[in-house]
């Protein structure tokens, strides 16, 4: 009975790891939509971002580089300046693509170890691959 509450406490605190994942990476979003000009460009510093949300500046800056490199932003000439190209943060972050990896390992499960063929699969670096499972683990705990 014990083994039980402590296995349901655990699944809690993954399923809030990845609420509070997608909740950070969307309250940059929104932030980043209010401070936009009238051609969707937002320039606001990240010191300002990091005050309002009440976080580092360097955690912002990691949240921004993610969220650029997933494609849900793009970077626009010089540095603090920022275009919002989707509010789906589920589908273009670290946590839509591990959800990827996981359907897509359904459908090949004989490369469930196999980082290399689970790059070539998805088309993507085998970097990608590792941010990837470094997320399921970090949501899921290590096996």
């Amino acid at each position: 009975m014990i083994t039980g509450q402590k296995k349901y406490a655990y699944r809690k605190t993954g399923a809030r790891k990845f609420e509070v994942s997608i909740e950070s990476s969307q309250k940059v979003i929104d932030l980043l939509l209010e401070y936009r000009d009238k051609e969707g460009i937002s320039r606001i510093p990240q010191t300002k971002m990091a005050e309002i949300l009440q976080v580092s500046q360097s955690n912002v800056s990691k949240k921004l580089r993610t969220l650029i490199r997933f494609g849900a932003v793009e970077r626009i000439g010089h540095a603090g300046a920022y275009c919002v190209k989707t509010t789906n943060v589920v589908e273009k972050t670290p946590i839509g693509f591990a959800l990827k990896l996981i359907l897509m390992m359904q459908k090949h499960p004989e490369v469930i170890m196999d980082y290399a063929k689970q790059s070539e699969i998805r088309g993507v670096s085998y970097h990608d691959i590792q941010v990837a499972w470094g997320h399921l683990i970090y949501i899921g705990g290590s096996p």
